[in-house]
């Protein structure tokens, strides 16, 4: 559909519902009170962490981050995780962050992979650095002369049935803070796409977030589905049972699952 500047699109991936909301012209972007760009919300259609297994929806924002990234194939990338590691649900960034093995796969099949250099960095919170988040990615960006930065930060929910069964990523340039706060992004000198996930929603008086008593289940599971398709993306030669074991899962885990018809805690 395309209706005065804006294009939408929806379709079933890997057995999940995906939307695309393309908002192409100024006009579009004030009249839905968003900045111009493309916005993808994938739909877990559960919470992440009733999944029996990560392997469908690792696949599905494999393609998802594969479509939004492959302009900055070639290209240095900067994988940035915000959020507090000590608080259950804003702990997705360092989640992801300090699961990837890119040491590892610094020097790997150089030919295949398909960026030029991959760094990541985990900026914590500026209550605890007296730093402010913008101005440290900003400094690992020139660091690192990275070209890209891809954001990845739990959010906050605006709607219940979005508590911890949806991701959103987006190409317009960061992501809103808990407190409502969005930063200026473009201090940091090159394009941002974000991926968020909503982990808490706010309260009816408006003063306090409530979130899910499975929070930090679903946070970690929502992080190794996003590291997954992290690897498969930037290593597309990596088989999805490569792909499990460098993250520290087995493939012998999620064949378990798949027979077994799942079991309390999701694998890869």
């Amino acid at each position: 559909m395309d209706n005065k500047g804006i294009t939408v699109d929806e379709k079933n991936i890997c057995g999940f519902s995906v939307l695309t909301v393309d908002v192409l012209t100024p006009e579009a972007a004030a009249k839905l009170d968003r900045v111009i760009g493309r916005y993808v919300t994938i739909d877990v259609g559960t919470p992440m962490y009733q999944l029996l297994s990560l392997r469908a929806i690792g696949e599905c924002l494999t393609k998802c981050l594969e479509t939004v990234l492959e302009p900055y194939f070639g290209k240095r990338l900067c994988i940035c995780g915000l959020g507090n590691p000590s608080m259950p649900s804003d702990a997705l960034g360092p989640a992801v962050t300090q699961t990837l093995p890119l040491g590892v796969l610094s020097d790997f099949a150089p030919e295949g992979r398909r960026f030029a250099d991959v760094c990541s960095v985990t900026p914590g919170i500026a209550l605890h650095s007296n730093l402010e988040t913008v101005r440290v990615v900003a400094a690992v960006v020139r660091e690192a002369q990275a070209d890209l930065v891809l954001l990845i930060d739990a959010i906050a929910a605006t709607e219940p049935e979005q508590l911890c069964q949806r991701f959103h990523l987006s190409t317009a340039g960061g992501v809103r803070l808990y407190n409502g706060d969005r930063p200026d992004w473009s201090r940091v000198g090159v394009p941002v796409v974000s991926m968020g996930f909503p982990a808490a929603i706010a309260a009816a008086d408006g003063e306090r977030l409530l979130t899910d008593t499975r929070a930090a289940e679903a946070i970690a599971a929502a992080g190794s589905a996003i590291a997954y398709a992290i690897l498969r993306v930037g290593w597309p030669m990596l088989r999805p049972e490569e792909a499990t074991l460098l993250l520290g899962g087995t493939a012998s885990n999620f064949e378990q699952a798949e027979e077994m018809g799942g079991s309390d805690n999701a694998a890869i």
